[in-house]
């Protein structure tokens, strides 16, 4: 009896064991898969720069170059990236705090010597910082940047961006809200980047949300239909849904072209989110 015990228990132990061992592989695949992702929060400097170039081969660029810090004595951008435009050059900073105005304003010395070497305009230039690095995310100040920062890189011609801004925007490319192209073309934009849906139209924020967040009350919309595209913009993300069913004065409907109106989605909503209809041209209900 004791023997059947002890065997029972040696089966467990090794079971157990073969447990962790797996679990530990997934983990240390999950860790490789998002490694960038966790160096665009936490590192600086060389290791930081790297993650970056990373992120922008994901994002669909081909021809990037880490440029040499120290090229006759020079100051030099971190990357070079050639692109059907023009060439976008970037600096990239992790500090412990948010950039001063001479970090934001740095790579307008480099872009005006872009200009002149390749005698044309078609020069971008960007700087990325990945700030309060210390901090835990959701404590940080989004975006960073002061108005007159962000005015000034309007004047400039040159951009601003944030790798919090990167690391959130992964996500939305993967549940399919923004296209890998929309957010190259967005990295040449000057001002604060912003990367965001096309084609879409605002619905604003719900008017009231019913049945933990899955029932939205709109007092306004425009023409929607059953199984039309709903993006949620919550903070810094955009997160992908579909209309289930839509209600004007407790009946069912399949389209409708004004509100007030109710729409049953996939997802759960918070009243801060916003709503964003993903345009439907198709819809004709003449």
């Amino acid at each position: 009896m004791s023997e059947h015990l002890l065997e029972e228990k040696e089966s467990l132990i090794k079971r157990f064991d073969t447990e962790i061992e797996r679990k530990e592989k997934e983990i240390e695949s999950n860790y490789k898969k998002y490694e960038c992702l966790h160096r665009l929060l936490t590192e600086s400097g060389d290791e930081l720069v790297k993650s970056v170039k990373s992120f922008l081969e994901w994002l669909g660029f081909e021809k990037i170059r880490i440029m040499d810090e120290a090229s006759e004595g020079l100051l030099e951008e971190d990357l070079q990236v050639e692109t059907e435009d023009g060439l976008l050059f970037i600096e990239i900073k992790g500090i412990g705090g948010t950039s001063t105005d001479e970090q934001c304003s740095q790579i307008e010395k480099i872009k005006n010597r872009r200009r002149k070497e390749r005698r044309n305009f078609d020069v971008f230039g960007l700087y990325i910082v990945n700030h309060q690095r210390y901090q835990p995310p959701l404590l940080w100040k989004n975006p960073p940047f002061k108005i007159e920062q962000i005015q000034d890189a309007e004047n400039d011609e040159r951009g601003l961006l944030t790798t919090w801004q990167l690391f959130n925007l992964y996500y939305s490319i993967k549940d399919g809200c923004i296209s890998k192209e929309e957010a190259r073309k967005a990295l040449l934009k000057y001002g604060l980047i912003e990367f965001s849906p096309q084609t879409c139209v605002s619905l604003g924020e719900p008017v009231k949300i019913l049945h933990n967040g899955k029932i939205i009350l709109l007092d306004l919309s425009p023409k929607m239909k059953t199984n039309d595209e709903l993006i949620i913009k919550r903070a810094d993300r955009y997160i992908k849904t579909q209309i289930l069913e839509i209600q004007v004065n407790d009946k069912n409907v399949e389209f409708v072209d004004s509100g007030p109106v109710g729409i049953k989605i996939k997802i759960h909503v918070k009243k801060s989110d916003e709503l964003l209809l993903k345009s439907n041209d198709s819809l004709d209900i003449s």
